[in-house]
């Protein structure tokens, strides 16, 4: 999640193009590699609509805001002339903003639930893949979902019907870790084809932090737990204060590497999320906006 902020951060982009060319060559490919390991599927129709109807009306509540204040705002993403057509366009086909991932969860998600059901009460892992397979051919010619979305949501579902556990099948490694490292550094002259990199650098970069995980100070791994929870809070609200780091840039400035500039910005893009999901639950508007009574999740209920 630190990442995505960082990847919409404009200033360190335009300082480190490089760097944010990297981040994305992972960051999206391991957020559905833990999404598709993480959906679970085996459970009543009624339950799991449910829940994606309640991502359903946090991504229609803040990609509609987001489309609307794109027609106003001077962002990358500005639409000069917003009519009803182009406003279903992004909502349903094309999302502007990071709410995109949400999106592509849902239909992946969706996608998922139906071919499991599909696939039997047998269930047989052969017969899942292959139905599985054909969502990526499907995502290719209707184009209701990224590609890419599609095939690491996937990922993450096979290993998942492997029974392995998550940390077996990225074994943490000190070798992956100095490969990583040496990927930051030279990934540009790689000539291997994106996806290749996304998969190469996805594996990687998880072996990377589980095996770095243990060695973080407890306060530390609580602070960045806290941020695991919030997640979907933090992937939400981030674009209203991440705009708003721009002002930061003429008083950071003077520290050539951006790095003050980074650290000052993520801090106050993940307090600011936190707040307005604080202020959320105290108003008691969560339940309306997320099904839940807490949107703020402060201890390890998932």
């Amino acid at each position: 999640m630190i990442n995505v902020i960082m990847i919409h951060l404009i200033y360190l982009g335009q300082c480190h193009p490089d760097f944010k060319l990297f981040l994305l060559l992972f960051t999206t490919p391991a957020f559905f590699i833990i999404s598709g390991y993480l959906a679970h599927v085996n459970k009543p129709a009624k339950v799991f609509f449910k829940k994606v109807f309640w991502w359903l009306v946090p991504y229609v509540i803040m990609e509609g805001a987001y489309i609307v204040m794109a027609s106003f705002l001077p962002i990358k993403e500005h639409i000069d002339h917003l009519t009803l057509g182009t406003f279903f366009h992004h909502l349903l086909l094309s999302p502007l903003g990071p709410y995109w991932y949400i999106h592509d969860l849902i239909i992946g998600y969706v996608g998922y639930y139906l071919l499991y059901i599909v696939a039997g009460k047998e269930r047989k892992r052969l017969q899942l893949v292959v139905a599985l397979s054909a969502m990526v051919l499907l995502s290719c010619v209707f184009k209701f979902i990224s590609i890419q979305s599609c095939l690491f949501f996937i990922i993450g579902v096979i290993i998942k019907q492997t029974e392995r556990s998550f940390v077996k099948f990225f074994h943490p490694s000190w070798i992956a870790l100095g490969l990583f490292l040496c990927l930051l550094c030279f990934h540009t002259q790689i000539g291997i084809s994106s996806l290749g990199k996304n998969i190469i650098i996805s594996f990687l970069f998880i072996s990377s932090i589980l095996l770095l995980y243990p060695y973080f100070p407890t306060r530390f791994t609580n602070c960045i737990n806290l941020i695991g929870r919030n997640t979907l809070a933090i992937l939400l609200f981030s674009p209203m204060f991440t705009i708003i780091t721009k002002q930061f840039v003429p008083i950071l400035s003077f520290e050539p590497t951006a790095t003050l500039f980074t650290v000052v910005s993520i801090v106050f893009v993940i307090l600011g999320c936190f707040a307005i999901t604080y202020l959320m639950d105290i108003c008691k508007i969560s339940p309306f906006f997320c099904g839940e009574k807490r949107f703020w999740h402060t201890n390890t209920r998932t």
